[in-house]
């Protein structure tokens, strides 16, 4: 298998991996004062998008498709 055939499967894999187990990533958010204070970590937990998934998909899948073409 030739290096854009296993690129294309990693990209496949992640992107199935990144629709169904959809993962989430931590921003910390900045503290606001409202003239009370407090200690504590604020952070913010935000999905993936979907489309990003999708996108490294359908790339891998393209480049399975050429890597399988190209060869013949």
């Amino acid at each position: 298998m030739r290096l854009p055939g296993v690129i294309g499967g990693f990209l496949t894999l992640t992107g199935f991996m990144l629709l169904v187990l959809k993962p989430v990533y931590e921003v910390p958010t900045p503290a606001q004062s409202s003239g009370v204070e407090a200690v504590a970590p604020l952070h913010e937990y935000r999905p993936i998008p979907g489309w990003v998934g999708a996108a490294s998909s359908l790339v891998g899948v393209a480049l399975l498709v050429g890597s399988g073409l190209r060869r013949r």
